[in-house]
Order: C-alpha cells, then structure tokens, then sequence
C-alpha cells in the first residue's frame, strides 16, 4: 500500500500539474528538469487559494487533482500525436539523474517537515506524557 502511496503522490504532486500546463516540457531533457519544480509551485499555490476562498477540504483536493490529471494526460496524447522531435541526447542522463537525487532529497525534507517542527500530529509519543 506503501508504494501505491508514493506513485499517487509522485503522479499527483510532482509531475500532473505542471505536464497539465506546460506538457511541451517533456521534449527536451534540458526542460524536463522544471517539472517537480513548477508542479510544486502549482500545488502551494492552488493549496493557498483553497485555504483563502475557506474550501481546503479533501473532496476538494482530490477533485483538482483528478482534474489535473486528466488535463495532463488528454495534453500529453495530444503532443504525442503531433509530428514533433523529441531531442533526449544520452550525455543528459547524468543530469537528469543528478536532478532525481536532488528532487529525492527535497521530497524527504518535506516529508519530515512535521517532525522538525514538534507538531502533535506527527509526535507518536505525545500519546504518553
């Protein structure tokens, strides 16, 4: 269950919503290194709107999610289906690679945010004091 977590969250975070903005990106391997940075900036952004207009519930979250999905995925065929070059040079996969480290590292700090900051919720041994 785990891992089916961590795929929703890799799909639904770090790569629909910039891919439903900008699918254009994932031509070359010198833009597709944007993709978790502008899908991060999407996601904090649409959060802070959703807390400002009083609608930040779940139902909400997992609708726009679902919603940037499917605009990702219709965008993405459609690009596909067009007669454009992919250009994916072999010495850019170092750098790609360099950049998964990198996002890899991010998404752990964020995840652990919870805990650096002594929130309740995340303290397992608030239950015992």
């Amino acid at each position: 269950m785990f891992i089916i977590y961590c795929l929703a969250l890799l799909l639904f975070v770090y790569l629909a919503p910039a891919l439903a903005l900008f699918p254009k990106l994932v031509l070359s391997s010198r833009t597709i290194v944007a993709v978790p940075f502008i899908s991060i900036a999407v996601v904090c952004t649409a959060q802070l709107v959703f807390v400002w207009i009083g609608s930040y519930t779940q139902p909400v979250v997992v609708i726009f999610s679902l919603i940037l999905l499917a605009i990702a995925m219709a965008r993405l065929i459609l690009l596909r289906r067009l007669p454009i070059a992919i250009y994916w040079p072999s010495t850019h996969r170092y750098l790609l690679l360099f950049c998964l480290l990198l996002g890899i590292y991010w998404a752990a700090s964020l995840g652990s945010r919870g805990f650096d900051t002594d929130d309740e919720i995340y303290r397992m041994n608030y239950l015992y004091e």
